[in-house]
């Protein structure tokens, strides 16, 4: 008997359920499929902002392939496959008010510039580590190929969200 591919509503709702019913489905799908799986599998905190093309891109597949994926499992299309990783990251608590009094705590410890100076510290010190797992992840490659196309671009967007505007 063949297994049942397409996701039901609970299984869309989460990335985590979503994820648990691809990986049971993935033998099932023809090796194009689950090339397109394999990726999101292994790179599922990529899905909420990728686009479809650059997902079919990186997993090696065209971007067709993805749209079928989405259908195969049932969903509409790639914005369907989409919206569960994305929900997860819209749920997630940002702990900024809980950040922000726990600053104000350890500054309001110390006085005048040494607060200040402890600041800045752990704020480089955060930028630093940011930066370190960027590169680990991109590698430098990916670092030299992405300041290229920076460089030759005449427009830059840059959007700040959440604690960074």
């Amino acid at each position: 008997m063949a297994m049942e591919l397409e996701f039901s509503a609970e299984e869309r709702r989460t990335a985590a359920a979503f994820l648990t019913r691809l990986r049971e489905v993935y033998d099932s799908l023809s090796p194009q499929l689950q090339s397109g799986a394999r990726y999101i599998l292994e790179r599922p905190d990529e899905v909420a902002f990728t686009s479809m093309r650059q997902l079919a891109d990186r997993a090696g597949v065209q971007p067709a392939t993805m749209v079928r994926l989405a259908q195969k499992l049932g969903l509409d299309g790639y914005e369907a496959l989409r919206e569960p990783f994305r929900d997860e990251l819209r749920k997630q608590p940002s702990g900024y008010g809980r950040r922000a009094r726990q600053l104000q705590e350890r500054t309001g410890r110390r006085s005048g510039g040494r607060a200040l100076n402890h600041l800045a510290g752990e704020m480089m010190s955060a930028d630093r580590e940011n930066l370190s797992l960027t590169l680990q992840a991109i590698g430098g490659d990916g670092l030299a190929a992405t300041s290229k196309v920076l460089a030759k671009s005449r427009r830059l967007y840059i959007l700040g969200m959440r604690s960074l505007y």
